[in-house]
């Protein structure tokens, strides 16, 4: 990060020692202010982007999966509750359709894994930020020893992995559904 630039207070006959210290100290000390209030308005800004963009792909992935079930359930009852279709069959169905349903709680369960992966990130993220103390410090030139964000890298890393694996998982739940409909004589 680059410190702010301190201006210089103009220069004239009437300018005193003193006065031009006090200029630069009230200058110095409205310039950092103005820093840290930028630098933790950004802070925010980016958690609440990463909040959002992260609450909409875990309410997708939780969304196809769940509606996964509840349609394959649904269509499998409607066989049960067919006048004139064979029991048998529609068991045969439920059995076939059973190894989808635990792919979709499986894309749930990955999908509430990523959200915590999300969650371990951006706290990660956060404690990497310097608190409005430790900026006044910076500014006024003392070493900062670099802290937070080791776990950054790893957890988006992990909550993008668990997150393709719950896509995945719908993705082969729904495969096996349409294979299922075999017993039912749909090719």
């Amino acid at each position: 990060m680059e410190r702010p630039q301190i201006p210089t207070p103009p220069l004239d006959e009437k300018t005193t020692a003193a006065g031009y210290v006090d200029y630069i100290n009230k200058q110095a000390l409205l310039n950092t202010e103005k820093y840290i209030a930028q630098h933790a308005e950004g802070r925010w800004k980016s958690h609440e982007f990463a909040r959002d963009f992260g609450m909409n792909v875990i309410k997708t992935l939780l969304l196809l999966n769940a509606g996964a079930i509840l349609a394959v359930l649904t269509f499998a009852g409607n066989l049960y509750a067919k006048d004139g279709f064979k029991i048998e069959i529609a068991i045969a169905f439920g059995r076939s359709i059973e190894p989808s349903i635990y792919f979709f709680i499986s894309g749930i369960v990955l999908s509430v894994l990523t959200s915590f992966m999300g969650y371990l990130n951006w706290t990660s993220v956060g404690s990497g930020y310097l608190g409005p103390a430790e900026l006044f410090e910076w500014v006024k030139g003392t070493e900062m020893k670099p802290r937070g964000g080791r776990l950054v890298q790893p957890t988006m890393i992990a909550a993008v992995i668990l997150g393709l694996l719950s896509l995945g998982c719908f993705l082969t739940g729904a495969i096996k559904v349409v294979l299922a409909f075999h017993v039912l004589g749909v090719s």
